[in-house]
């Protein structure tokens, strides 16, 4: 009778809360370019042409945050909403 009782208590303690589950999506973006400039030298020592190379680098990191908050149910909600 006693573990009846019991159960029925949880049972109704459970029913009363509700979880609300709050996420949070957050993005890290991280851009990075490198410029890169050789001179090519002649055969005499004079500048003979000029190569430039671009890096460009690009990370995208997502983040979901997510919060969990326990709340009351209002078994009387239009009772408590009219008074």
């Amino acid at each position: 009778m006693a573990l009846l009782a019991l159960r029925c208590y949880l049972k109704k303690k459970k029913e009363n809360k509700t979880t609300l589950i709050e996420e949070t999506e957050v993005k890290h973006v991280d851009k990075n370019m490198r410029v890169k400039e050789n001179i090519v030298k002649g055969p005499h020592g004079k500048p003979e042409s000029v190569v430039v190379s671009m890096e460009e680098n690009c990370h995208v990191d997502d983040d979901i945050i997510r919060k969990k908050k326990e709340l009351e149910a209002q078994k009387n909600m239009h009772a408590s909403s009219s008074s």
